[in-house]
C-alpha cells in the first residue's frame, strides 16, 4: 500500500512466521524513514528502503509480541536505527525468548529499547502521533498520521475482527475502550493499517465489525 498524495509514502508487506504487516513510512522530502513492526524478512524491508534511497531513522513497535518484533535485531544491525516501544510492554520485549519457546520458534536476542513511547509523542519524521491503545497488550500503541488520514493500529482491530486478549497482559475491556474512545473518534475516511490482513477504514468497521460495533 502506498499513499495517494505527495507527502508520506506508506509501504506495507507481510513479514515473518505469522505474516505480521510491517509498514515502512518514508518522507520523500528528507529521504528519512521509519519502520513499524518488523516481524522478520528484513531483506524485503531493506529493499523498500533502498528503492526509495531512504535512511531508516526509527523502528517503532506497536506492541511487544514476538511476531511483531522478531526482525528488530537484524534491522538494527543493518541500519543502526533506534527502537521505540511503550514501557508497559517491556516485559514482553525482555521475555521474547519465553514467547518463542511457547510457540516453538527459534530464539533471538533483542537489543535494549532506545526510547519509551508516550501518549502524544511524534515520530522522528515529524509526523505520526503516538496514542496509547492498550487491550491486546498493556503497552499497545497506535500511530496516527492525520494529514494522510491513516492509522497504524497493530493488533488492536482488524478488518471484521479484533485482537486477541488471551495472551500476556491482554484485557478485553481495555481493548474495546481503546477502539471506541481512541480509534473511532477519528473521521470515518481514515484508513486502518492493521497488524495482520487487509487494510480497512474506520467507517467500514463502525458498521461492519461484528465485535467492535456490537460492544459500543
Amino acid at each position: 500500500m502506498s499513499s495517494n498524495n505527495n507527502s508520506l509514502i506508506f509501504e506495507t508487506i507481510p513479514t515473518g512466521f505469522l505474516q505480521c504487516n510491517c509498514t515502512t513510512i518514508i518522507c520523500p522530502e528528507t529521504s528519512q524513514a521509519i519502520v513499524v513492526d518488523p516481524g522478520g524478512d528484513t531483506d524485503k524491508i531493506m529493499s523498500i528502503l533502498k528503492k526509495h534511497s531512504a535512511e531508516l531513522k526509527g523502528i517503532y513497535l506497536t506492541h511487544g509480541h514476538y511476531d511483531h518484533v522478531y526482525g528488530v535485531a537484524d534491522l538494527v544491525k543493518q541500519t543502526g536505527a533506534k527502537t521505540y516501544l511503550h514501557e508497559k510492554d517491556n516485559f514482553l520485549w525482555e521475555g521474547l525468548n519465553m514467547q518463542c519457546r511457547a510457540f516453538g520458534l527459534p530464539e533471538v536476542n533483542l537489543p535494549d529499547v532506545d526510547n519509551w513511547l508516550n501518549e502524544g509523542d511524534t515520530t522522528v519524521l515529524g509526523k505520526g502521533k503516538i496514542i496509547h491503545t492498550p487491550g491486546h497488550s498493556p503497552g499497545s500503541v497506535s500511530i496516527v498520521f492525520e494529514d494522510e488520514a491513516t492509522i497504524v493500529v497493530g493488533d488492536l482491530i482488524f478488518k471484521m475482527g479484533i485482537g486477541r486478549t488471551d495472551l500476556w497482559g491482554g484485557d478485553i475491556n481495555d481493548l474495546i475502550h481503546s477502539i471506541h474512545k481512541k480509534i473511532f473518534t477519528y473521521d470515518k475516511r481514515f484508513e486502518i493499517i492493521a497488524g495482520h490482513g487487509e487494510n480497512t477504514t474506520i467507517g467500514f468497521e463502525k458498521i461492519n465489525n461484528p465485535i467492535a460495533s456490537a460492544m459500543a
